[in-house]
């Protein structure tokens, strides 16, 4: 029978105390207490940490009691009288454990971010710096604060849904993008034999609730169209309204058109060719020109003629902001707010998809190959390889004479606020 007893555990004060047998109870000057066994490994003494102590009246996972703490130096001391090394177990398994500790969720996420620079799709590109930064950036503010520190090994559903909980119904498209991204780095982990495979965005949520239902992004009614591009023409031509026009004109989005560079224009051709390093879909794209284009990148031209006394480079911006950098997104979305307020820049996208449903008879291929949309089945792609260049280019010329009519356009009218339909 031991010496120690569980009122004396609970009293001991800091010290030693020995049960019998090489079990003794630790207790710190701190308070903290455990339980370590002493035994006699070829022929020299060893201490093993049998764990903390813990109190009879609560289950306490990991803690043991004075009667567990005997029944576990039993178990013990009757593996190392059968030959087994437990001293150079328990240190293996401490030093698994302090291994796992150090792949914690932000350090594993940093490697993959490093990771991710170096990939390339499998058309051959690689991710472009905005991307990456943005990946690593939603991490930043919406995941190490909560989860950074936990090891991968043990993280859980229940504490990814604590990182996704304030994001998940205020803002369901962060939320889903966090998830991702976390989603990417176990996965990671996963290959290198760090923790299991990530759980899926259902799992995830189940715990979170339905998120809302996404939102279409506000875009000008074709019928009102005309006026707000008249109100934009009837202010001053700058370097933001200029492309907001463009973009409009082209069917493009806000960073194609904001990025274009003079080396992707053939001006005889009427073309703009949009490379793949540039495209959402990462497949390059050629963009028909219409007439209204033409003249506004004709006067970009002279403008930076007169400017530099030469010919812009190949790889200068047709529409460059300060000191020759791209335009901020915000400087578009600025003057497009000043003339159809409650909708956004993109939405000039659904703008011209909605007039060539409703108002053309162009079929549907031509109108979605003009927006860039992948349209049809992989296999009905593969034998489609003509572009449709020609009728593209027809249907972007009648988007600009709906656009801007010949007659009744009054170019010096005042940069009236144009009242959109409701």
């Amino acid at each position: 029978m031991g010496k120690l007893t569980d009122l004396a555990v609970r009293k001991a004060a800091a010290g030693a105390y020995a049960d019998g047998s090489g079990l003794r109870l630790v207790v710190k000057a701190s308070g903290a207490r455990s339980w370590v066994l002493r035994v006699m490994v070829d022929g020299r003494s060893q201490d093993i940490g049998l764990g903390a102590v813990g109190e009879v009246s609560r289950k306490e996972p990991g803690k043991l009691t004075l009667a567990q703490a005997r029944v576990e130096a039993a178990r013990v001391r009757a593996e190392v009288k059968g030959g087994k090394n437990v001293v150079a177990e328990k240190r293996a398994e401490k030093a698994g454990k302090m291994e796992a500790n150090r792949n914690t969720f932000e350090v594993l996420a940093r490697e993959v971010h490093k990771d991710r620079a170096t990939r390339k799709n499998r058309k051959g590109y690689k991710l472009t710096p905005k991307t990456l930064d943005g990946w690593i950036a939603r991490l930043e503010n919406h995941a190490f604060g909560v989860i950074g520190s936990e090891p991968v090994a043990t993280l859980d559903v229940k504490t990814i849904r604590w990182a996704l909980r304030p994001l998940w119904h205020e803002k369901p498209e962060m939320g889903r993008r966090v998830f991702m991204a976390i989603a990417e780095v176990l996965n990671y982990g996963n290959g290198e034999g760090l923790c299991g495979p990530a759980p899926t965005l259902g799992a995830v949520g189940k715990g979170l609730g339905a998120q809302p239902e996404p939102k279409n992004r506000p875009a000008v009614p074709y019928q009102d169209a005309v006026e707000v591009i008249a109100a934009l023409r009837a202010s001053a031509a700058t370097q933001g309204r200029l492309c907001l026009i463009f973009a409009a004109l082209t069917g493009s989005r806000s960073g194609e058109a904001r990025g274009a560079m003079w080396g992707e224009l053939d001006l005889d051709a009427a073309i703009w060719h949009r490379p793949a390093e540039r495209m959402k879909g990462r497949e390059a794209h050629n963009v028909p020109l219409p007439e209204p284009a033409l003249a506004i990148l004709r006067q970009q031209l002279a403008a930076q003629k007169l400017i530099k006394s030469e010919a812009p480079r190949a790889d200068a911006l047709i529409f460059p902001g300060k000191g020759g950098r791209p335009l901020a997104d915000m400087t578009l979305l600025k003057a497009h707010k000043l003339a159809a307020p409650g909708t956004c820049v993109h939405g000039w996208r659904t703008t011209f998809s909605s007039w060539a449903a409703v108002a053309t008879d162009y079929p549907e291929e031509v109108r979605e190959l003009s927006l860039a949309h992948v349209h049809g089945s992989k296999a009905a792609r593969a034998y489609q390889r003509d572009p449709l260049i020609e009728k593209r280019r027809a249907l972007m010329a009648d988007w600009a004479d709906y656009l801007m009519p010949a007659e009744g356009l009054d170019t010096h009218d005042s940069g009236r606020v144009v009242r959109l339909r409701t």
